[in-house]
């Protein structure tokens, strides 16, 4: 419906039917308010302002990037933590960031917090391109020390392993 209601309003605007259009004005901001649509037709500046705010996240996402390659691991979670501050609603970019995070965690702390690092990734963004690997890495913490398993699952875990291997 979203989608339909804002190609009409964009219809009826461009034929400069102010009526018609506001009939689709008004169906968007009141039934989907806080809609990247809504905020469109209030604000015809949010646009821009919204790529301008994903380019600065784009910024900040390469030099995290670099400071994780570098193994400047510190660094990138900071950068992580000013990206979930200032570009939350980078849905594109969150998700790479959070990634990162749950690696540089991993490799600071105890294995325990990046396989909750990667569960709270998995539980945000479970769309995001980076889910697969977000599994694997956690089913790689379950198999070698048998995080987030009981000591029955694991021992089947890594007998199913076995099986694979074998074959």
């Amino acid at each position: 419906k979203l989608q339909n209601w804002y190609t009409l309003y964009q219809i009826y605007s461009g034929l400069k039917q102010k009526s018609k259009a506001g009939v689709y004005r008004n169906l968007i901001v009141q039934h989907y308010p806080n809609s990247l649509y809504a905020k469109i037709i209030q604000n015809p500046d949010y646009y821009k302002q919204l790529t301008g705010k994903h380019a600065e996240a784009a910024k900040l996402y390469d030099r995290t990037y670099k400071a994780f390659k570098n193994q400047e691991y510190y660094r990138a979670l900071n950068y992580v933590e000013r990206a979930q501050k200032n570009y939350f609603n980078d849905t594109v970019l969150m998700p790479k960031f959070l990634f990162i995070r749950a690696i540089s965690i991993g490799k600071v702390q105890v294995p325990d917090s990046m396989y909750k690092a990667m569960q709270l990734l998995i539980k945000t963004y479970p769309h995001s391109d980076l889910i697969p690997r977000a599994k694997a890495v956690i089913l790689m913490l379950q198999k070698e020390y048998g995080i987030g398993l009981t000591p029955s699952q694991r021992a089947a875990l890594l007998a199913k392993e076995k099986n694979r291997q074998k074959q």
